[in-house]
């Protein structure tokens, strides 16, 4: 066996790791907030805020796809539908292809769910979107969710490696030598502590009985809440 076909490489650094799983936490507890409580509840209002605060990472990562190491360049995101579809006829047919970095599955699962979730967003502030697109909209973010679970499985089984691990320490196998220079762990801390300070701020200033929230420089924003069809 080739050493360099098993090396393991620097891909995901610490700002890729925290935007990831700050995505991860913030989307599933608005869904599970908004699909299982009733709109009248304490709960399900919470999911707003949880809703906002995804928001803050889909920013982010926009920021690290123009200014971020080169495998979260919004570029790699990229792929012609030719493409995705070739992928998908390959793990159908259960091909090993290694990419390094994103395949054209998973970016197309990466760009769905980013412009599913910026639609998700807006459509929190618009009452008519609210009434008409917030919950087929969630729906939708769901099963790509579910999808992207699957498609991470059937990656770990083909490839023999545990695949959902690299978005935590950070290594993937490769062959070759390609790997990142740094985790860039002080970019990390920043992203955290960034993180952390919108967080609480929505938190601390969400108004729970009437369903608001304070922006800087905008004020209070009263968000529509309608009861599910």
């Amino acid at each position: 066996m080739n050493p360099a076909a098993t090396a393991r490489v620097l891909l995901w650094d610490y700002p890729a790791r925290i935007c990831h799983w700050g995505f991860a936490t913030t989307s599933t507890a608005a869904l599970f907030l908004g699909l299982r409580f009733p709109p009248s509840s304490t709960a399900f209002k919470y999911h707003i805020i949880c809703g906002l605060f995804s928001g803050w990472f889909l920013a982010v990562r926009v920021v690290l796809g123009v200014f971020g190491s080169k495998p979260l360049r919004l570029s790699g995101l990229l792929f012609t539908p030719g493409s995705v579809l070739r992928y998908l006829l390959g793990v159908v047919q259960w091909r090993q292809t290694m990419h390094f970095g994103l395949n054209p599955g998973s970016a197309a699962f990466a760009a769905g769910f980013y412009l599913l979730l910026a639609a998700l967003i807006w459509s929190g502030f618009v009452p008519d979107w609210v009434e008409r697109w917030h919950g087929p909209l969630a729906y939708a973010v769901l099963w790509l969710i579910g999808a992207h679970l699957v498609g991470l499985f059937l990656h770990a089984v083909r490839h023999r490696e545990m695949t959902p691990l690299a978005m935590v320490h950070g290594r993937v196998a490769s062959d070759s030598n390609t790997g990142l220079a740094s985790a860039r762990p002080l970019s990390g801390l920043l992203v955290f502590l960034l993180s952390l300070a919108v967080g609480g701020y929505l938190f601390w200033t969400f108004d729970v009985p009437g369903a608001s929230v304070r922006f800087p420089w905008f004020g209070e924003v009263l968000l529509p809440i309608t009861e599910k069809g």
